[in-house]
């Protein structure tokens, strides 16, 4: 993935600050006419100069590291190695009401919607952090995939669903790691370059450098 199409998302995805331009002064009222005297002078009243227009830098974007399907990527206390990451027409589901585990559970290939594909994204997540984490229905992670124009796309609903994942509310506790799989809906047409994640803290309001993982020639 080039740093360039790396910058430009990492601008779509942080706020840039605005700045406006300073307002001229009001030109100076011309004298009336009885202010010219018949035997003296005019005055010409002083005129404050129009400060020229600053504009604040554009900010240079950061990475926080540019990885590869099979590093351990790392974004504050939360490593992912992702094991691998494929274009697939479905991704298998629990279409059941039985949790996992209790033997009645049933798994189908549920299909993606006309027009669409699914990148199914496989890879362990390790808590480093100071606090459990919830890896399918909380945000402790911002995970996300990429296409070629930098256009970012979201998980699917219900990734406890997924075979293999852990349920919903599990709590990852620090010092562990577990597997898990991310199914993303996106354009048939669209090339997916890679992922893109980070450790939230909505707390404390915490908002790191994102994280980069490269799919190399990316994903048709």
């Amino acid at each position: 993935m080039k740093l360039k199409g790396l910058a430009l998302l990492t601008l779509s995805l942080t706020a840039l600050t605005s700045c406006s331009s300073p307002t001229a002064p009001p030109e100076a009222n011309p004298l009336p006419s009885s202010a010219v005297a018949t035997t003296g002078t005019v005055e010409t009243p002083s005129r404050t100069p129009t400060p020229t227009p600053t504009h604040a830098p554009t900010p240079t974007p950061t990475f926080s590291h540019v990885a590869a399907v099979g590093d351990a990527a790392t974004n504050g206390g939360i490593q992912i190695r992702l094991t691998s990451a494929a274009a697939s027409p479905t991704v298998s589901m629990n279409t059941s009401h039985y949790r996992a585990g209790t033997g009645m559970e049933i798994y189908e290939n549920v299909p993606a919607q006309a027009g669409g594909k699914y990148v199914i994204v496989k890879g362990v997540v390790t808590n480093n952090a100071k606090a459990p984490i919830d890896l399918t229905c909380g945000y402790p992670i911002d995970f996300k995939v990429f296409n070629s124009t930098s256009q970012v796309y979201s998980p699917i609903q219900e990734l406890y669903k997924i075979q293999g994942n852990p349920e919903c509310n599990a709590q990852l506790q620090p010092g562990f790691e577990s597997p898990m799989t991310w199914a993303f809906l996106v354009p048939t047409a669209s090339t997916i370059d890679g992922a893109i994640f980070q450790e939230v803290d909505l707390a404390a309001r915490v908002y790191r450098v994102p994280t980069y993982i490269s799919f190399g020639a990316g994903l048709i």
